[in-house]
């Protein structure tokens, strides 16, 4: 009887988890995708044609890694906006929370580069492209509920621009302060500049911020 055959999804994912590990632990530059066949072989090392089958490079690889991450957080941020029972306060608050541990795993991933190479600004704009992009919808869907709770005003600029725009433009004055790199003496950005966070939203929003943890 033949062997029935292993869905292509979870030898993907097999890849995926183990080249997080060596990224982290080794950093991308000293990652090899022979290291990776290693990984993921186990008692010896898969042929190079198992891995180009699935991705096309070392690159490629490493976006999987990124957006596998943002999957994580966002399936978390999504489960709390469908629970009904929850205000908008209540949910922005959850979202935030979650939005936090996703800062810290932030800078596992910044860890893995040397922040001198030139690379390392291809991966920034990386991980903000698909942060925002993974993150305008649920947001927006937050923005319109407090909208129509009247807990956030309906501006002149938030009526003109519409929840969609202006959740964007919040994303993308957050993003990159909160993960790109290091200060001089060693601090991460995001050490330094998410304490800003519920005052932006605050003076974008023309509200007293509910992201303040209780």
């Amino acid at each position: 009887m033949a062997r029935p055959k292993k869905d292509p999804n979870i030898k993907r994912k097999e890849f995926i988890d183990q080249a997080a590990v060596l990224f982290f632990e080794k950093g991308y530059n000293d990652t090899s995708i022979q290291d990776i066949l290693y990984a993921v072989g186990k008692d010896g090392a898969l042929s190079p044609s198992v891995f180009y089958y699935y991705f096309k490079s070392k690159d490629e690889i490493f976006e999987a890694v990124v957006q596998d991450y943002m999957n994580q957080y966002i399936g978390q941020i999504m489960d709390v906006l469908e629970q009904e029972h929850l205000s908008y306060a209540e949910k922005m608050r959850k979202s935030v929370a979650i939005y936090r541990n996703a800062i810290e795993d932030f800078k596992k991933i910044d860890a893995y580069f040397d922040q001198d190479t030139p690379r390392v600004s291809y991966f920034n704009y990386l991980i903000d492209s698909q942060a925002i992009s993974s993150l305008i919808d649920p947001l927006d869907q937050l923005l319109r509920q407090g909208v129509k709770s009247g807990c956030i005003p309906k501006t002149a600029l938030l009526m003109q621009a519409g929840t969609k725009i202006m959740a964007q433009i919040f994303l993308s004055s957050i993003i990159p302060l909160t993960h790109q790199g290091r200060e001089n003496d060693g601090q991460h950005h995001s050490e330094k500049y998410a304490q800003f966070v519920p005052q932006i939203f605050a003076q974008l929003f023309d509200v007293h911020s509910v992201l303040e943890e209780e």
